[in-house]
């Protein structure tokens, strides 16, 4: 569906029906392989991965080791913010999804593509509301999985203070969700 709007609902749906006590074994492959289809497949993907933490987190819990790629691609996609943002907000929403610190900890390495993300939307002033969307995920994960950034605290701290510290060039919404 080349609507964003009406895809994201369709995605929704889906997600809903992934909660469903039969196991839907090909739904992750499928969606998985929507990546490659593009910057609108990618999306709605993402936002379906995004969505099933909520509604089947069982599934999550049990792919997650092979979301990781996943997850990493899409947070490298250098040509699409959009892209990289929706990979944002999957990852965090399966970080939270996630019991404890030894499941998150192989997900550690994707902290700094995630603030590269954050650097990526912030480099443009029209992305500045892509911005403050992976803003809002960053602080979900630390509110949630407080240890998730302990060893990223440096690069975190810095990549806030700059966020706080850029003044006029971003909206106050922005500098107050840092």
């Amino acid at each position: 569906e080349p609507t964003p709007v009406i895809a994201n609902r369709i995605a929704h749906c889906v997600s809903q029906a992934a909660a469903t006590p039969e196991p839907w074994p090909e739904l992750l492959q499928t969606v998985c392989g929507a990546m490659g289809g593009g910057e609108a497949p990618a999306r709605t993907a993402l936002f379906v991965l995004e969505q099933l933490p909520e509604y089947s987190p069982e599934l999550m819990h049990g792919n997650a080791m092979n979301l990781l790629p996943v997850y990493t691609g899409a947070l490298a996609e250098a040509n699409h913010i959009k892209v990289r943002v929706s990979a944002l907000k999957a990852t965090g929403a399966l970080l939270m999804a996630l019991d404890n610190d030894k499941e998150r900890a192989p997900f550690a390495p994707l902290v700094q593509p995630m603030l590269a993300a954050l650097a990526a939307a912030l480099s443009s002033p029209q992305h500045e509301g892509d911005a403050q969307e992976v803003l809002s995920a960053l602080c979900n994960v630390a509110q949630n999985a407080v240890d998730f950034f302990r060893a990223h605290l440096a690069a975190v701290v810095d990549a806030m203070l700059t966020v706080c510290g850029a003044g006029e060039q971003l909206e106050m919404t922005t500098r107050e969700r840092a």
